[in-house]
């Protein structure tokens, strides 16, 4: 599915460490840039830091609902 145009920096955050390695290591493969949040406060801090364009979080995690 590569294409020519610009990649999608993504933010994955979930509970699930096999999950959220899986995801990651397809969409690296897609060539898309990928960032991985551990906790909320890391999350943010990627959020703020490089404003992806595409975040994917677990819905029911602590303190963060996955839809905000």
């Amino acid at each position: 599915m590569k294409t020519d145009c610009e990649k999608a920096d993504i933010l994955i955050w979930a509970r699930d460490e096999v999950l959220k390695e899986a995801i990651s290591t397809i969409l690296e493969e897609e060539g898309l840039k990928i960032h991985t949040a551990y906790d909320e406060h890391e999350m943010f801090k990627l959020l703020d830091d490089h404003q992806p364009q595409i975040a994917i979080l677990e819905s029911g995690l602590p303190k963060v609902f996955g839809l905000e």
